[in-house]
């Protein structure tokens, strides 16, 4: 069962930065499992109030936890 493990290491420990490379060389191929691809516009988009509001409790709630943990 080790070697099995250890074998599964180390297809998933090439294969991670092949990945990586293939999408920095080539960012127009599609790979999502969703269908959608990348959508570069809603990181680029400005969220509305509702949202920037979530997001400032939802982190300070986040930096609370890490720091309790620290």
């Amino acid at each position: 069962m080790f070697d099995f493990f250890r074998a599964w290491l180390i297809v998933v420990g090439a294969g991670m930065p092949s990945l990586v490379w293939r999408r920095h060389c080539w960012p127009e191929l599609r790979c999502s499992p969703h269908g959608q691809g990348d959508q570069p516009g809603l990181l680029a988009s400005t969220p509305d109030d509702a949202t920037q509001q979530f997001q400032a409790w939802i982190y300070g709630v986040m930096g609370a936890v890490m720091r309790a943990g620290a």
